[in-house]
């Protein structure tokens, strides 16, 4: 109600009515870590009338496969907008070998194999220790996991050389100043003189 400098009076009314912002919650598919190479889906809440993420898609959902803040602003019918935003992180997949890398060692021998340094450890032997010890040829794999989650397998193929095969011949008696020949096998002789 306004009065002018005459004492004349006017009324108007206008009626204000306050829209609630739509929800822009995000929603992740899974957990919001994960290995490389994986992926979280992430949705905004459905029945909006626009959408609009980081990067530039307009679709209710996303892909996520790298780390990263992810941001989604919505339109709801009224034509009010809210944003929110979601951290997701991508871990490296971690390195693994097995040493020593010599594939073979003698029959009768045995060989320590080593992972690399990781959280937990499982061969195909079925042991779950860093170090195993074998003394049988064949493939052996390990896979690692370390402190996030993530794995990674390596394998490594080990073979016996068999024993070589030392025949002499029997034992023999020969005089002082006399020479004696022994045969070692393998196309290579040895010549031993005997002293007494």
């Amino acid at each position: 109600t306004v009065t002018d400098a005459n004492t004349c009076t006017d009324t108007d009314e206008v009626i204000v009515t306050v829209n609630s912002l739509p929800s822009a919650t995000i929603t992740p598919s899974g957990s919001t870590f994960f290995c490389d190479g994986g992926s979280v889906s992430l949705s905004a809440p459905a029945g909006m009338t626009s959408y609009l993420w980081t990067g530039g898609a307009t679709s209710q959902s996303i892909n996520a496969t790298a780390s990263g803040t992810y941001t989604v602003t919505v339109t709801g019918g009224n034509g009010c907008t809210n944003s929110s935003n979601i951290a997701v992180t991508e871990f490296l997949v971690p390195t693994v070998s097995i040493t020593p890398p010599s594939p073979a060692f003698c029959a009768g021998a045995s060989q320590n194999l080593t992972a690399t340094a990781s959280s937990s450890y499982l061969w195909n032997t079925g042991a779950a220790t860093q170090t195993i010890n074998i003394s049988t040829a064949g493939t052996f794999t390990v896979t690692i996991t370390d402190a996030n989650g993530c794995t990674a397998t390596d394998a490594m193929i080990y073979t016996i050389f068999p024993t070589p095969v030392v025949d002499l011949g029997p034992d023999v008696t020969g005089c002082n100043g006399s020479s004696l020949s022994f045969d070692a096998g393998d196309r290579k002789s040895t010549r031993l003189n005997s002293s007494h």
